[in-house]
């Protein structure tokens, strides 16, 4: 996790496919204290193994294989990790929770998740640089 003296600004991994980047971006566009930095799933490994960058990562998960997640993990164990995943996926609630622990989960609803989850759920993990 970076240490910035930006104030409320967090800067956060975007892991998702095209369309899922697309609108969680439209989602989060009006928050200014939000800086989304977009990557494909595939490469979010390797962009959160970059020190200091991030606040924490999403991941709007593309199915229920959490070896993404562990990859993440991997080379960033204390990088705060947000997913967000379609209601059908069934996971491994225990192997997520002990051995990917992320920060938290979020289940869209109709294929799309609210604004002020998102937020909400930010200030959680990050709670000393979020603002309202």
């Amino acid at each position: 996790m970076r240490n910035s003296d930006q104030g409320g600004q967090l800067t956060i991994l975007l892991a998702s496919d095209q369309s899922g980047r697309r609108q969680l971006s439209a989602t989060l566009a009006d928050h200014d204290n939000l800086t989304l930095v977009d990557t494909e799933v595939a490469n979010a490994a390797e962009m959160a193994n970059q020190k200091n960058v991030y606040d924490a990562v999403m991941v709007d998960l593309p199915s229920a294989d959490l070896a993404l997640l562990k990859e993440i993990r991997e080379v960033a164990p204390n990088l705060p990790i947000l997913i967000i995943a379609d209601a059908q996926f069934k996971f491994d609630n225990e192997r997520m929770c002990t051995e990917l622990a992320p920060a938290a989960l979020i289940v869209k609803t109709s294929g799309r998740v609210r604004a002020d989850d998102l937020v909400c759920t930010l200030r959680a993990i990050v709670p000393e640089r979020v603002s309202a």
